[in-house]
C-alpha cells in the first residue's frame, strides 16, 4: 500500500499494539540490549514467540555475551518449527561501519525472507495472513454496524437499562 519493497514499523513497548503490528510484519525482528532485564520482559511479553530474528544492539558494553546466552537458551525453550531464530549482534551508534552488524541484521532479515516467504510454505503463509487480515476487517465492520444499531435505540447505556428492567 505504501509503494514500497521494504517498509520498517518500529513499536517502542510490548503491548497488545505490538503483538498486533507482529501479525502484519513479514518479519519480527526483537532487539534487546544488555543489563536491562529485556529477556524477562520478552518472555512476560511473549515477544520471544513472534520473533523471527533476535538482535542484542549495545553489543560492546559489558553483559552482551550474558544476554545473548539467555536468549539462545530461551529460544531452546519454545515449541514446534519455530527455533531457527538468528541471533545478530550490533553496535547501532556505529552506523552501518564496519562491525556495526548492520550488515548482518539486513543478511538475516533477508535470509528469513526468502526462508519462510518462498515457495509452497510462503504461499500457505500469505494466505494465513490474509486470513487473519480479513477477519480483522470483518470484526471491525461488524463492531461499527453494532455501535451504530445501538446508537440507533439509545445508546448502550439506554439499552443495558431496558436489560436490568427486563424490557
Amino acid at each position: 500500500a505504501m509503494g514500497y519493497s521494504r517498509i520498517l514499523i518500529e513499536t517502542v513497548g510490548v503491548g497488545q499494539d505490538e503483538v498486533e503490528v507482529m501479525k502484519a510484519a513479514h518479519t519480527t525482528v526483537v532487539v534487546t540490549v544488555p543489563g536491562l532485564g529485556d529477556d524477562i520482559q520478552a518472555i512476560k511479553a511473549g515477544l520471544l514467540e513472534v520473533a523471527d530474528v533476535l538482535v542484542v544492539n549495545k553489543a560492546d558494553r559489558e553483559g552482551a555475551d550474558r544476554t545473548e546466552r539467555d536468549l539462545m537458551h530461551m529460544l531452546d525453550l519454545r515449541t514446534g518449527d519455530r527455533k531457527d531464530v538468528e541471533i545478530v549482534r550490533t553496535i547501532a551508534t556505529r552506523g552501518t561501519a564496519e562491525g556495526s552488524g548492520i550488515a548482518e541484521l539486513a543478511t538475516a532479515v533477508e535470509a528469513h525472507r526468502q526462508r519462510v516467504w518462498q515457495g509452497p510454505a510462503g504461499a500457505e503463509r500469505a494466505n494465513t495472513r490474509a486470513v487473519a487480515q480479513i477477519s480483522e476487517l470483518v470484526r471491525a465492520l461488524l463492531a461499527d454496524r453494532a455501535t451504530r444499531a445501538m446508537a440507533a435505540r439509545g445508546g448502550l447505556h439506554e439499552i443495558a437499562q431496558a436489560v436490568v428492567d427486563k424490557r
